[in-house]
């Protein structure tokens, strides 16, 4: 999502203008609004202020060596959104994994409970407590089955927006090396003609064809951490022939299961959502087409005057982005309304107040959206809450 003052408007095809904090511990990121510059910008900055000749001849070597140490811990940096991703896990395959567990240990319990000297009410007791857990634990198979596709494609929506800040980070550092050795060489020339003085046509062209030894202002860039794998469609499922072998052939209390019950898929019809999240990575998919930032919902809302959709978007310390249009792209991609509610990575988008990704208008809780992400309306409806 490109970034911007209250003032501009939002325009074309952008990645998070990511700058990292020096000596941070490797975790730390300042967003372009906060920061327009990174420390060692401000320090080339007031270099070139005092004037390059007399400033640089004050630099200590040690500095240019210090500063390409801050250099590199900026660049180890740009792995941070792809660990961030690959973190991530997928909250209903761990709840089938629970579920499968406790499944286990209860029919191995009930083995154990069956040739123990209780009464038969205790067994049909235990029995009841696994034959609901078995169902439990399907229906949680099922679950992850179909909600894998939809897990996948977050996940690689999360590293198409890691790869956007590892390429604006990457261009920022290599950047700035270019500038260190630019001045470390400018140094040596100066250096060199204050040692000739008084400076001669000769000198002074010695001096300016030095090629002095740059290689200590180097940095060496990590790589690229690549998504870990996410298969789906998830096969077999609870009804497919093979699955039941597959989870209780095994086992040593395999006797004991209810006969499998299929993967069920309800359909039914409903109104649409009033509100829906959208992916707006990529400039082509962006649900709306022209936003300004606001700090109120009724700001939004004299903008969007005349249009039929409205939408929220990237809330940060100053405000939060007004999209309209009058027709909702067909390449959006929807997205879980916890997207647009700070349920992702959000980068630069920290909330309005900071942290707060909603905000209440006429008694209704509104998802002001995240980092690319951003929850259209009906301009109608907001209108005619009350």
């Amino acid at each position: 999502m490109q970034q911007m003052s209250p003032e501009t408007l939002l325009s074309g095809d952008s990645a998070l203008n990511l700058v990292q904090q020096r000596k941070t511990a490797g975790k730390i990121f300042v967003t372009d609004e906060e920061s327009k510059a990174s420390l060692l910008d401000v320090e080339l900055q007031q270099i070139m202020d005092k004037g390059p000749n007399l400033a640089l001849l004050e630099v200590e070597p040690q500095w240019f060596t210090d500063k390409v140490q801050e250099l590199q811990i900026e660049a180890n940096n740009q792995t941070f959104f792809h660990a961030k991703c690959n973190a991530g896990t997928d909250p209903r395959k761990k709840a089938m994994d629970d579920s499968r567990q406790e499944h286990g240990k209860c029919r191995m319990e009930e083995k154990t409970v069956n040739v123990a000297n209780v009464t038969n009410n205790c067994k049909d007791e235990k029995k009841k407590t696994c034959d609901k857990m078995q169902m439990l634990f399907e229906e949680s198979y099922c679950d992850h089955a179909a909600s894998k596709q939809a897990y996948c494609s977050e996940l690689e929506s999360c590293h198409a927006a890691a790869n956007a800040a590892w390429a604006v980070a990457d261009k920022h550092v290599e950047r700035l090396v270019g500038h260190l050795r630019s001045l470390f060489i400018l140094r040596a020339h100066l250096e060199c003609q204050v040692a000739a003085w008084p400076v001669t046509a000769s000198s002074k062209k010695a001096c300016e064809n030095l090629s002095p030894d740059t290689s200590h202002l180097k940095v060496t860039y990590p790589k690229k951490p690549t998504p870990n794998p996410c298969v789906y469609p998830v096969t077999p499922v609870p009804g497919d022939s093979i699955w039941s072998g597959s989870e209780y052939a095994d086992k040593p209390w395999k006797d004991l299961v209810l006969p499998v019950k299929a993967c069920t898929t309800t359909t039914t019809t409903t109104a649409p959502p009033p509100i829906t999240c959208y992916d707006s990575l990529r400039g082509s998919e962006r649900p709306l087409g022209e936003a300004i930032y606001v700090t109120k919902v009724s700001d939004c809302l004299a903008h969007v005057e005349g249009y039929k959709y409205m939408a929220f978007g990237c809330p940060w310390r100053k405000g939060f982005e007004c999209w309209r249009g009058n027709s909702i792209n067909r390449a959006a991609k929807v997205r879980e309304m916890t997207q647009c509610k700070g349920g992702a990575p959000h980068a630069p988008c920290s909330g309005y107040p900071t942290g707060t990704y909603t905000m209440t208008y006429k008694g209704v809780s509104l998802p002001l959206g995240g980092w690319c992400k951003e929850p259209v309306m009906d301009v109608a409806w907001i209108k005619a809450l009350r």
